[in-house]
Parts: structure tokens; C-alpha cells; sequence
């Protein structure tokens, strides 16, 4: 009996031993467990105050306090990295500072090698630090090496020790043996694992980090918490749960390509007695690299019923079950572009990003003019090189400059590194003008050329290392003329100006196309620089008016304008798809959710219909409040959208009350209040407080509305050539400017928007925040 108990105790001291969290760093506190991991680290430059030869004095734990047992740090920059030994999965980090001043930041990155790549974690800034102890949470990062980077604040500040969390990912096999339940694989069963997790032996990061994912989602949802082992300790017979690629997985006939030349791709198959989710994440060709493993997990688990639509748990759906059963699966997945991006302020969260599968091959589309020819610089000793707002990018001395800047940042990467270089103009209109740039032609051709002619010297001497990616908007909106090529290595994103309320597939009016940011120009603008060759890029403005006071706290649902758009592009070759969607409030969440969610299911498969997609999302997240009340709550406010008739440009937004007129908010309202009153009998506390946000959201909307709607007759003023006058009202029309400032009835105006845009004034359009006027001449 004795014994018996022993054993159990001893087992369930295994089990509990599972879940802990390690000090790695050799330097456990009284009260943390450790594992003797032969920790050390390097610091560069070398400590000095007092010297540290053998790269222990901070993994030291508790000794004397005095200055021989702390570090004395007075450089600028100072960086740390620590040798773990074995890749572990890393939870937590700790750091300890003696006296007041502190470092501005500390930047904590991860890396299977001592020399990168860097996978950054979090930047640590002392104005959120509190505590002597600087802390920072991670999950499901692994890694050998943990990399501090420190900038200064000001004077000599000292760092004390450092401790580094986590566990081993590894544990020792066993046999292990799978039912089939109703034609499904069950791998945990009633508390017990009955698969193991197999990874390769030389695993990259991105398999390890996909291989922690599974097992911790797997746990959330059964409580069990499944083993990871090498494939060097597989006994080739027990049901797994192969991760990434590797031997056993080839064995099973499974090859996902492990180049980068075809973007993401992975395959999930489910077997008599193994399931695969294999990717091609293992390569390491660019600073940032593909996930296709981790996609493969979170696909796997979104299609067994969880959900990710925010980052907040609230907007997350991991139902709960005692048994893992796996249905058969044979997906070979690939998305349908190749790099997949929404710029969210605050979107921080890596879960939902590897959910949505957001990433792909890199691009860059920023302006970088001024970067490669610094004014502060050169601008006094060349002062023949800049114009009022750019460079000249015709001048020979400054495409030999800004190759030779290229070359030196080329030379110090791998060669098997892809760089992508941002190539796009400052965002002015101040391009030079002298008789070489009219010989080359437009802008458009201008900025074309200087690409061209950079890409044509690096390919002497770095072919195929670079990308130059330019972006044409503004001024280069409009294709080259004359009409050039684009060497290789050139790559050309447009900028979507036109009408966002409307998908540009969709026929415009008269009226419509004679606007300076039309739909109709897009279209003629991407058919023209397809014929450079080097089209393969849209930056879209998504959702334009956040930065709008108004639009920042209303619902904005467009989903059918974005996967209409999407196949469009997608149709006519492109490849990358980059969203701004400017300073979201609370990184869009929960307000927007659904205009995002459809933006990522759409980025990776544009056949799916907006209405599909939100069926889907409201299923998982309303139950049997979805349908119909929530799902025609939102096709109520997306159909809005497609139907409003205020001429939409790229930064002209619609008046709110143009979209949600009464008639909308009238069917809107009903069918949040059916799902109110539905959201009462439901047993899931989740979706009644899901509801219930909407509806207080919903609330705030109408309030916003008729705030609007009130604002007709408020005064307002308006500026004409700097002279202003006050009117009743929010729209201003020729007749009223000719009215107020006392002009003949055949006096015609231009309207100069808050970027500088200009454009005739035919139609009233709304008075909003910076908008002014301008007498046709």
C-alpha cells in the first residue's frame, strides 16, 4: 500500500513537474526551481567596472552585495547575450538594477544561433518600469540564445543579475497508441495523451515555436498536457503528432518545399496513426521568415471549432473537451498572396497574427528618399543633389552614392539573405526639375530610372541578394512616360487613391470618374505600370478615415469592396498586398473586429465571400445568437457602405448620416436588439457579454448619428484664398461660396484637401477638419 502511494505521488509530482517554470540561468531564488543549464554569457563591449572574464558574475544569484559583484555600465550601447546551452522554450525574463539611473530601453530578442537572426520579443523603456525588477512574459518562444540590448539613459547605471525562465520542450518517449473513434484519430482521451509531439532533431525555432503552440493549445482545451520529443527518440510506432518537416514526415510521402521562392505553404494529414503539420519554416532567408508550421497548428485548431477575432480572450472561442479527436485531413495550403499585412496601432499580439496568418515574404514600402541621400549630410557640400523636397534621383553621383551605401549593407549579410530595401520618394511633391529629368520623362518614369539604375550595379556584383521596392503613389501614381521596364530586383507596389466604398471592379458614374481620386484612375494606373513588368504590389488605405474623429468610434464593415478587390488584384498579378489602416483605437478591437477578420481570410484565400466569412466568424462567436440576428446585424452596416452615394475619395470619407441613414439604422437596430434578447437565454457568459459590447457599441453610434444629423444647422466657417466666413450648415456647394464671399454665378472653385490634394468643386461636399478652398482660375 505504501508503495503503491509512493508511486502516485511520484507520478503526480511528474505531472506537476510538466507545468513548471525554470530558472535557466543557474540562479533559482529560494522559492523557483532551476535547471542546471551551464548558463554563460558575453557582453559586448567587454564589461569592465569591474572586469567579467568568465561571464557569470550576473547568472551569480545571491552574493555579497558590493561593486565587485555588479557590472558598471557607462557606454551608450550595451549588449548581452546569453548561451543557454540547449534550445529551451523561454517564458519570462528578469532584470535587476542596483541604483536609480536605469537604461532608457532594453530590447530582449531570442535565436537559435549566437549570431542571429533575432527574433525580437519586447523592448523593456523605463518609463513603465516600477520595480527594481525589469520583467517581461513571453510564451511559446524558444531558443538557445537570449540577447539584451541596452540604450542609456543618462550616467552610469548597473545591472545586478539576470535570470531567464522557461522549460525544457523535450521529454523522454514512450509508446504511445491512438484510437479510432467514429473514423476519427483520438489522441488524448480522458486525461491522458495517447499521441506524442515529434519535432526534428535540428528543428529551426519556428517548428519548436509551432511544436509549444500545440501542445499548449491542446492542453486549453483538454487540460492534458501532451510531450514533446526528437525524432532520434521516436520509436517509430507510437501515434504522433509530427510538427515541421523531418524524416518521419518524408517517410509519410510528405515534401513541403523548404525554399522560400513560392511564399508560405504547408500541408495538414491525418493518417491511421499520425497526424502532420508541416510547413516551410525551416530556411532562414530573410530577417523575417515564413511560419508555414505554425499556420498549419493554428488552421488545424480553427478547423476542430477555436477561433481568434481580437486579442482580448473575449474575442477568442477554445471550447472545452475531455477527448482530441482528429478528423481525416488532407490539405496541401497555400495563400493566394504572397505577403499579407494590416499596420494596427497596438496590434501586439503574435497569436492573432499567426492566426490569421498574417507575414509571408517581406516587402517594404516606406519612404526612404531622405535615408539614402541624408540632407544633413550632404545637402550643404551637394547642394545641386536636392530639390525642395527630394533628391534628384537622375543625378550620377547620386545613384553612385546610394549604390555604394546598398552595397555596404548587402556585404554584411549571408548569402543567402534576400534584402528587401524600401526605394520609395519623401512624402512631398518638391521633385527636382532640370533638363536631364524632363529627358527621362514623369516622375513616374524619373523614380523608375533611378531604381533601375541602382538595380543594374547591384546586379554586377549581388544578383538576386536585393529587392528595390518603390511606390507609386501621388505623383508617380500614373505610370512612366515614356513607358521602361523594370530591371530585375525592381518591384513596384501602387497605392489604391480611389473610391473605398466601392470595389474597383464596379462600373462609376460620369460623375464619379471626373473626380481627381477616382476608381477609374486606379484601374488605368495598375494597367499601366503592369506594363513595366514590375507591378506585383498594392498599398491600400484600409479603413482611410480612422484618423477621423468621427469614423474612429463608428462601425466601418466593407468586406465585399475588400474581397472584390483582392480578386481583382489577385487577377491582374499581384503578389503582395500591404493594408494601413492608420491609429485604430484599442487596435481595432472590439468595434472592428469583423473588418479585419475578413481582411485576413481574405489576403489568404480571395474566393471566400465577405458573407461566408461572416457567418463563419459570428457561428463560433455568438452560437446560436449568430444567425440570423448578428450575421444580418453586420450585412446590414457592410451593405451600407457598398450603397452610399457620397463620392468617396482617398481621403474625402463618407458622412456618416450618407451611410447609416435612418432606414439602415432602423433594420440595424432591430436586429441587435433580437440578438440582445436572444443573448438572455443563452448558458455562454462569453456571448452574452459579446453582445453585449456591440450593442453598447451600436449605441454610441446612433448617439454619434444623430450628433450629426443635429450639426445641420450648426455654424461653421469657411476659408476661400484666406479669407473666412461663417454658414449655417456642414456642406459647402459653389452657389454657397459664390453667396458668402460675394462672387458672380459663373465663379468656379478649387478644393484643397488637408494633404494638399486638389480638385474642382462640382457636387457640395462636406466641411470636415483642414478642408479649404481656392478660386478656378
Amino acid at each position: 500500500m505504501k508503495r503503491t502511494f509512493l508511486i502516485i505521488a511520484y507520478l503526480f509530482c511528474l505531472s506537476l513537474q510538466a507545468e513548471l517554470t525554470y530558472v535557466l540561468t543557474n540562479n533559482p531564488g529560494k522559492d523557483e526551481a532551476g535547471l542546471k543549464t551551464g548558463c554563460t554569457y558575453t557582453a559586448a563591449p567587454a564589461f569592465h567596472s569591474p572586469a567579467d572574464k568568465n561571464g557569470r558574475r550576473l547568472v551569480d544569484g545571491d552574493v555579497p552585495r558590493n561593486w565587485r559583484t555588479t557590472t558598471g555600465i557607462n557606454k551608450p550601447k550595451q549588449t548581452v547575450v546569453f548561451d543557454l546551452k540547449r534550445i529551451y522554450q523561454i517564458s519570462k525574463t528578469g532584470l535587476l538594477f542596483d541604483r536609480k539611473e536605469k537604461p532608457a530601453s532594453v530590447t530582449i530578442s531570442i535565436s537559435d544561433n549566437p549570431n542571429g537572426p533575432w527574433q525580437k520579443l519586447t523592448t523593456l523603456s523605463v518609463k513603465e518600469q516600477k520595480n527594481p525588477w525589469w520583467e517581461a512574459d513571453f510564451s511559446n518562444k524558444t531558443g538557445r540564445y537570449v540577447k539584451l540590448d541596452h540604450i542609456r539613459n543618462r550616467g552610469k547605471w548597473n545591472l545586478r543579475e539576470v535570470k531567464i525562465y522557461g522549460r525544457d520542450i523535450f521529454t523522454k518517449g514512450k509508446s504511445l497508441t491512438g484510437t479510432m473513434v467514429n473514423g476519427k484519430l483520438r489522441i488524448i482521451d480522458s486525461g491522458k495523451a495517447n499521441a506524442c509531439i515529434v519535432v526534428a532533431d535540428h528543428a529551426s525555432s519556428r517548428t519548436l515555436e509551432a511544436a509549444a503552440v500545440f501542445q499548449q493549445l491542446a492542453q486549453r482545451i483538454t487540460g492534458v498536457n501532451m510531450g514533446i520529443i526528437q525524432e532520434s527518440e521516436y520509436d517509430g510506432s507510437s501515434t504522433a503528432v509530427f510538427i515541421g518537416d523531418g524524416v518521419n514526415v518524408r517517410q509519410h510521402g510528405i515534401n513541403v518545399n523548404q525554399l522560400p521562392s513560392d511564399g508560405d505553404h504547408y500541408i495538414i494529414q491525418r493518417g491511421i496513426n499520425y497526424l502532420v503539420l508541416a510547413g516551410n519554416d525551416a530556411a532562414e532567408f530573410s530577417r523575417k521568415n515564413l511560419r508555414g508550421s505554425i499556420y498549419a497548428v493554428y488552421d488545424f485548431f480553427t478547423r476542430l471549432g477555436c477561433g481568434w477575432f481580437g486579442p482580448d480572450p473575449l474575442w477568442q472561442v477554445i471550447p472545452k473537451s475531455k477527448t482530441l479527436d482528429v478528423p481525416s485531413f488532407d490539405i496541401d495550403e497555400r495563400p493566394d498572396f504572397l505577403y499579407r499585412l494590416v499596420w494596427m496601432h497596438r496590434m501586439k499580439s503574435q497569436e492573432l497574427r499567426d492566426a490569421w496568418r498574417e507575414g509571408g515574404l517581406e516587402r517594404r514600402g516606406g519612404h526612404a528618399y531622405y535615408k539614402m541621400v541624408p540632407p544633413k549630410i550632404y545637402k550643404k557640400i551637394h547642394p545641386e543633389w536636392f530639390g525642395k523636397g527630394q533628391p534628384d534621383i537622375t543625378n550620377p553621383d547620386v545613384i553612385a552614392l546610394v549604390v555604394k551605401s546598398l552595397r555596404k549593407v548587402l556585404d554584411a549579410e549571408p548569402d543567402n539573405i534576400v534584402v528587401p530595401f524600401s526605394f520609395s520618394s519623401n512624402d512631398n511633391g518638391g521633385f527636382v526639375v532640370n533638363d536631364r529629368t524632363k529627358k527621362i520623362g514623369n516622375i513616374s518614369a524619373q523614380q523608375l530610372y533611378f531604381a533601375n539604375e541602382v538595380a543594374k550595379e547591384l546586379n554586377k556584383t549581388h544578383k538576386g541578394r536585393f529587392r528595390l521596392d518603390c511606390l507609386a503613389y501621388w505623383k508617380s501614381h500614373t505610370s512612366p512616360v515614356p513607358m521602361m521596364k523594370a530591371e530585375p530586383g525592381v518591384q513596384v507596389m501602387i497605392v489604391n487613391e480611389g473610391n473605398h466604398t466601392k470595389p474597383l471592379d464596379m462600373p462609376e458614374s460620369a460623375e464619379a470618374k471626373a473626380k481627381s481620386r477616382s476608381n477609374t484612375r486606379v484601374v488605368k494606373a495598375i494597367a499601366g505600370w503592369k506594363k513595366t513588368g514590375g507591378l506585383n504590389g498594392i498599398y491600400e488605405w484600409y479603413i482611410p478615415a480612422i484618423s477621423n474623429i468621427e469614423w474612429q468610434n463608428l462601425p466601418w464593415i466593407a468586406g465585399q469592396v475588400t474581397l472584390r478587390n483582392l480578386r481583382y488584384w489577385k487577377k491582374n498579378g499581384i503578389k503582395y498586398v500591404y493594408y494601413e489602416a492608420q491609429k485604430e483605437k484599442n487596435g481595432g478591437f472590439p468595434s472592428r473586429w469583423l473588418t479585419y477578420y475578413q481582411c485576413y481570410r481574405g489576403m489568404w484565400n480571395c474566393k471566400l465571400t465577405a458573407k461566408e466569412i461572416t457567418e463563419e466568424a459570428c457561428k463560433k462567436l455568438f452560437g446560436p445568437v449568430a444567425g440570423p440576428y448578428m450575421t444580418n446585424y453586420y450585412n446590414t452596416l457592410e451593405q451600407a457602405m457598398l450603397n452610399c452615394k457620397d463620392l468617396v475619395g482617398n481621403w474625402h470619407f463618407p458622412y456618416p448620416p450618407e451611410v447609416y441613414t435612418p432606414d439602415v439604422e432602423k433594420q440595424a437596430e432591430h436586429w441587435i436588439k433580437l440578438a440582445e434578447n436572444a443573448a438572455k437565454s443563452s448558458n455562454d457568459p462569453k456571448i452574452k457579454q459579446r453582445v453585449a459590447v456591440e450593442m453598447d457599441f451600436w449605441k454610441n453610434t446612433r448617439t454619434i448619428l444623430q450628433r450629426l444629423r443635429d450639426e445641420v444647422n450648426a455654424i461653421n466657417e469657411v476659408t476661400l484664398d484666406g479669407k473666412i466666413k461663417q454658414f449655417k450648415g456642414t456642406y459647402v456647394s459653389r452657389t454657397l461660396l459664390r453667396k458668402l464671399f460675394k462672387l458672380n454665378k459663373k465663379t468656379n472653385f478649387i478644393i484643397v484637401e488637408a494633404d494638399g490634394q486638389t480638385r474642382l468643386l462640382k457636387k457640395a461636399v462636406r466641411l470636415t477638419p483642414g478642408l479649404k478652398f481656392k478660386i478656378a482660375k
